[in-house]
C-alpha cells in the first residue's frame, strides 16, 4: 500500500511542490540501500533538501525508518540517516479527521511491545 502512495505522489508531481529526497523501502533495507541514502543525505545536506520516508503508520513502519536513521542493530557497519523525517498520517492526525485511531489500527502484538 505504501509503494502505491509513492508512486501516486509521483505520478501527482509532489516532489515539483516539494523539492525532496523520497524514500519508499519495501522491507528492512539492506546494508548496500542504507549507505546510498548516506552518502546522498551527506551530499544534499548543504542545500536543505529534505529527505522524506514513507512509512506505514504501524511499529513495523517505525522500525523501519529507525534503521535508516540509526542502522541496523545486527551489524557494526554505521550507515544511519539522522535527518531523515517520516512522511505519514500521524495519530493526532486522525483524530482532528474525528476518526476512532483505536478503529483505524491493529492491537499491537507481544513482538510490536518489545
Amino acid at each position: 500500500e505504501k509503494f502505491g502512495v509513492f508512486v501516486r505522489l509521483i505520478e501527482d508531481g509532489f516532489l515539483r511542490r516539494v523539492p525532496c529526497i523520497l524514500i519508499c523501502g519495501r522491507g528492512y533495507p539492506s546494508l548496500a540501500t542504507q549507505a546510498c541514502l548516506m552518502v546522498i543525505a551527506r551530499e544534499v545536506e548543504s542545500r536543505s533538501i529534505p529527505i522524506l520516508g514513507l512509512a506505514d503508520f504501524n511499529p513495523h513502519g517505525f522500525a523501519l525508518l529507525d534503521t535508516y536513521r540509526s542502522g541496523s542493530p545486527s551489524t557494526t557497519a554505521n550507515y544511519c540517516t539522522p535527518q531523515l523525517k517520516w512522511l505519514g498520517l500521524r495519530g493526532a492526525q486522525i483524530a482532528r479527521l474525528g476518526l476512532d485511531l483505536a478503529a483505524c489500527a491493529e492491537p499491537l502484538s507481544a513482538g510490536d511491545r518489545r
